[in-house]
């Protein structure tokens, strides 16, 4: 079993391993640029290709700006997030969130 950040990464990991087999814990990373600074993301799950699952705990402005930098210089990956209220959200350009689903 991968070495996890956070507990609400091993319940994650736990449901997606039961449902998606395949699903790899930060099999990839993945290089974005940050106002004059270029910086590089660990995506937590991988689903297929270029689709990302990430578990946050709390989802702050630095995290959303983050995504806005990220998904302005990779748009055509998808990041969805497990907020700690366990629920997805999908980042979309300019950091606006749909609900998809809860768990």
């Amino acid at each position: 079993m991968p070495t996890f950040k956070s507990k609400l990464e091993v319940k994650a990991w736990a449901v997606l391993k039961k449902h998606f087999p395949s699903v790899k814990y930060e099999p990839d990373v993945i290089e974005y640029i940050q106002p004059i600074k270029s910086r590089k993301y660990n995506p937590d799950f991988r689903m297929a290709k270029n689709v990302y699952i990430e578990a946050k705990g709390k989802l702050d402005l630095a995290t959303r700006q983050k995504m806005v930098w990220f998904k302005e210089c990779n748009p055509e990956v998808t990041i969805i997030f497990i907020h700690i209220a366990y629920q997805f959200l999908e980042i979309q350009k300019r950091c606006q969130f749909i609900c998809a689903c809860s768990i």
